[in-house]
């Protein structure tokens, strides 16, 4: 479980995977090999943006409860506060809207690492497309040679064949 949360918690180097989600078409057996390892570490992140996320959800909880029982226990000292209006001060309280914008941003990221995720599934789709065209291109470059011999040879056949009956008339 340890290594497993070492390799969760290791930092993304995120510019150096967005900078891999473009290939070389010419090195398609390169890009094909090192696609299962940037689909992990694209869905590496996506959890590390994940967990950042649920962190944010329960701090902002704990936030909201810290705030209700602080505004609920001015209400017990005798500040005329009704339970309304110190769901208004937690609501905004700076403490609360910062809990509240840190998971927002932490929810944009996880969209965004998700979307990337997405990305890279579908590169792993390019690549079998560029490969399919390849193996196209190479049937119909060997379909094309295998035409062109059998026509030389069909050449060489009928040019065999005149050379037999030139000869032929040559001896009668």
């Amino acid at each position: 479980m340890g290594q497993l949360n070492d390799i969760f918690n290791a930092p993304v180097n995120l510019r150096k995977l967005i900078s891999r989600i473009s290939f070389d078409a010419d090195l398609l057996e390169k890009a094909a090999l090192e696609q299962p390892g940037l689909y992990l570490e694209a869905s590496r992140y996506r959890t590390l943006k994940m967990r950042k996320k649920n962190k944010a959800f329960v701090q902002k909880d704990m936030v909201k409860a810290e705030l209700g029982i602080k505004y609920r226990k001015r209400k017990d000292s005798g500040e005329k506060l009704t339970e309304g209006a110190a769901k208004d001060k937690v609501l905004f309280d700076p403490a609360m809207q910062d809990a509240q914008a840190a998971l927002d941003r932490a929810t944009e990221e996880e969209v965004w690492a998700q979307g990337l995720v997405e990305v890279f599934r579908q590169r792993l789709s390019v690549l079998k497309i560029v490969a399919e065209i390849r193996n196209a291109e190479m049937a119909s470059e060997i379909r094309h040679a295998k035409e062109n011999m059998a026509t030389a040879g069909m050449r060489k056949a009928a040019e065999h064949a005149r050379e037999r009956i030139e000869k032929e008339e040559d001896e009668e």
